[in-house]
């Protein structure tokens, strides 16, 4: 899962900050200094949480080395861009762009003598809902509530004219990249894995069935997906593409219409949700901004470039289940667990609240951040008070890996796994049954007659009759069942070309041409002679 850990962080202001680690363990005092690293960096902890909630799982449990490579290969694709595109994105386009806004409104700006300790200017990292059209001009009057917050993110005011050029920077530049980045490493991981195991292991279709099923069955179930290769290619690089760019388009759109958020009707809807899109330290996706990224750059890429069907269906099988549980069931354990521990611990919590005030997306119970409640502790001045509420952030981070591990990597993983087993083993069974069932091929040796006609005296002489190397013909009919006894091949048949029978020696049977039985001339199987060229 790109960027977002799959646990605790419940809304973009939640999310850790790619912050130094070092300092800020030494600063607090803490024991557990790696606790404290992984509440401080994003990167680390993104990685922590996705490697043994879901990615692990799914790499140990593959069912062959060549499964394994691909699974690993996307976890590590994942991975690049999660550490590498934010970091690219923080250290080369937001300073350039904090440079050029400050150039084109430097009264806007506050100097940087005048900015508090540990402030920078950072314009870009203003939550999309300040940044509405609607109800801008009050919204910042000044003296009011968010005017007062601006000095946070270097700035003095917020002319309307910078706060569009900040939301355009952060839709079509930020989002944007970030967005075709994970579009094209869904195409290039999701077709490139086919290129590369059937081009290193000589083996064609998906790669979960190489020790379960046969060479032939395989061979079968991969002939739709080569013959419309090039096809699904086309569609999933277009459809993925335009996706990925639709999305800050519909957000443009939406913040700069007069809508105000919470109206009736969708786009007041859609405003009122928006803090959930918001990026974390400017370059960090939020997993509600990720959400749909995840249908465009990973559902439908997988689904275009499965092999054959037992691997569209679990592509489907694990979407639906990992969707759910990264964007909605992750939300309830953590909520749910942190509201119980709450309870539970109230009075020796003595008034620290592990939970939001507010609801979730879905209208479940909110728990904090886990790098937010380690740095609230660090406040607490009660030493009881503040290892306990540490212990607890533990408990519920821990209990989201948990839960991501069971349901996820695990359940899941080995649910659709066995799935495909029991389906490919029945499939093979079929396929063994219906080739018993079918005809048998014969080769039917015939000798070949030698002797010359009878010649009736003063009549035309009658042509010797003229082997033929090999036709193909129907056995006899089974005279007590009906049924034909089988298809073969005659070899070397005795062909009168005049009046034309068709005699098959080894069986004493011999038919005018234009008598033949019904059965014969239905089943297809023609007889030809190459002289007349007649068909019998």
């Amino acid at each position: 899962f790109r960027n977002q850990p799959i646990t605790v962080h419940q809304t973009p202001a939640d999310r850790p900050q790619f912050s130094g680690g070092l300092p800020a363990m030494a600063a607090a005092g803490l024991g557990d200094q790696f606790t404290t690293l992984l509440a401080q960096n994003q990167v680390l902890s993104r990685v922590f949480v996705e490697f043994f909630g879901y990615t692990g799982w799914n790499v140990a449990l593959a069912r062959n080395g060549w499964e394994r490579f691909e699974r690993a290969m996307d976890s590590v694709c994942w991975a690049v861009l999660g550490m590498g595109v934010p970091v690219l994105l923080g250290k080369m386009l937001v300073p350039r762009f904090n440079r050029n806004l400050k150039a084109e409104f430097p009264k806007a700006f506050l100097p940087r003598q005048a900015l508090g300790k540990g402030v920078g200017i950072k314009p870009l990292d203003l939550p999309f809902e300040w940044l509405d059209h609607a109800g801008f001009a009050q919204r910042f009057a000044k003296g009011t509530a968010f005017s007062k917050q601006l000095p946070k993110y270097g700035l003095r005011n917020l002319p309307k004219a910078l706060a569009t050029k900040v939301l355009n920077r952060k839709l079509f530049a930020i989002m944007m990249l970030d967005y075709l980045a994970l579009w094209a490493k869904a195409n290039g991981y999701s077709w490139g894995k086919n290129w590369v195991t059937a081009h290193f292991s000589k083996k064609e279709g998906f790669s979960g069935i190489f020790n379960i099923a046969s060479d032939d069955y395989r061979q079968e179930q991969v002939q739709d997906y080569k013959a419309h290769r090039k096809q699904r290619l086309f569609w999933s690089l277009g459809l993925s593409f335009l996706g990925s760019v639709a999305f800050p388009f519909i957000m443009s759109r939406a913040l700069k219409s007069p809508v105000k958020a919470g109206s009736r009707g969708m786009m007041g809807w859609f405003k009122k949700k928006m803090p959930y899109f918001n990026y974390s330290n400017i370059v960090y996706m939020s997993k509600y901004a990720l959400m749909w990224q995840v249908f465009w750059n990973w559902n439908l890429t997988g689904l275009m470039a499965a092999r054959d069907k037992n691997e569209r269906r679990e592509h489907l099988m694990k979407c639906v289940a990992t969707d759910f549980f990264f964007f909605v069931g992750d939300d309830f354990i953590s909520g749910y667990m942190g509201k119980w521990l709450q309870n539970r611990y109230k009075k020796p919590l003595g008034g620290y609240q592990l939970m939001h005030t507010r609801r979730g997306l879905f209208g479940n119970p909110e728990a904090k951040g886990f790098h937010e409640i380690i740095l609230e502790a660090n406040a607490l001045k009660n030493p009881a008070q503040r290892q306990l509420a540490k212990r607890l952030g533990k408990a519920i981070l821990f209990s989201g890996i948990a839960g991501t591990a069971l349901c996820l990597g695990i359940s899941m993983t080995l649910l659709t796994q066995w799935f495909t087993k029991q389906k490919v083993r029945r499939e093979e069974a079929e396929r063994a049954g219906r080739r018993r069932a079918a005809p048998v091929s014969v080769s039917v040796p015939v000798p070949v007659p030698v002797s010359v006609p009878r010649q009736i005296p003063g009549s035309t002489p009658m042509p010797i009759a003229t082997p033929i190397r090999s036709v193909p013909a129907i056995l006899p009919l089974n005279q007590s069942s009906g049924q034909s006894l089988g298809q073969g091949v005659v070899q070397q048949p005795f062909l009168h070309q005049n009046p034309g029978t068709l005699m098959l020696p080894a069986f004493n049977h011999v038919y005018p041409y234009r008598q033949a039985p019904v059965a014969m001339v239905e089943s297809c199987h023609i007889i030809q002679s190459p002289y007349s060229g007649q068909r019998f």
